[in-house]
């Protein structure tokens, strides 16, 4: 009797240690199996927004706060029948989950605040909910003009889209210098004095 008591406290034990298990952190845009449900962590940039193997998951969870700005950085968590199947962490706004059809419960976490929403997997097309941190500024992503700025390179805060210089010995004409900083696009014009 003594072994079976101590077997069921082993197995408690292991069932605690399991339900306050760390979220598993996925990579951006890949695949990865938690508890035997396929996950992907997406939506940063318009590609992988994009990408058409996405449309065949069952469930597009879409995290966003402040004028539907998209967030990243969640924890979340699904839940069915009031246990937790699985919990994960993800750096993009995006979470696509290939579930069995049935009702789940998702709950989202970002700096200790929660939101959460049922959701309903039919097996036939794909399943969309988004999750609202109302009170949340966009921690994630950037604007389009702000990804624009990534893909040609910013420096300090400054994304230089062109610089033309005239050729030498024309000083009728000016160098120009068009970019992007946080206040938004500007033109600049400059004449050689000398």
């Amino acid at each position: 009797m003594r072994a079976f008591g101590m077997l069921a406290l082993a197995i408690g034990i292991g069932l605690i240690q399991a339900a306050h298990a760390e979220p598993a952190a996925l990579a951006m845009d890949t695949p990865t199996k938690i508890n035997g449900v396929e996950t992907v962590c997406t939506g940063v940039s318009l590609d992988a927004r994009e990408n058409p193997l996405w449309d065949q998951y069952a469930l597009k969870v879409e995290v966003a706060g402040i004028a539907g700005r998209y967030l990243g950085d969640e924890i979340i968590t699904v839940r069915k029948d009031g246990a937790d199947l699985l919990s994960l962490s993800c750096a993009g706004p995006w979470i696509l989950f290939q579930l069995p059809p049935g009702r789940y419960d998702i709950v989202a976490e970002i700096a200790g605040d929660t939101v959460s929403s049922p959701a309903f997997v039919s097996g036939m097309g794909q399943g969309r909910i988004i999750l609202r941190f109302p009170d949340a500024n966009a921690s994630y992503p950037m604007t389009y003009s702000d990804e624009a700025a990534r893909a040609l390179g910013i420096q300090n805060g400054r994304m230089d889209a062109f610089s033309l210089t005239p050729p030498s010995g024309d000083g009728l004409m000016p160098n120009v210098e068009g970019g992007v900083d946080k206040k938004g696009p500007s033109l600049e014009l400059r004449w050689n004095t000398n």
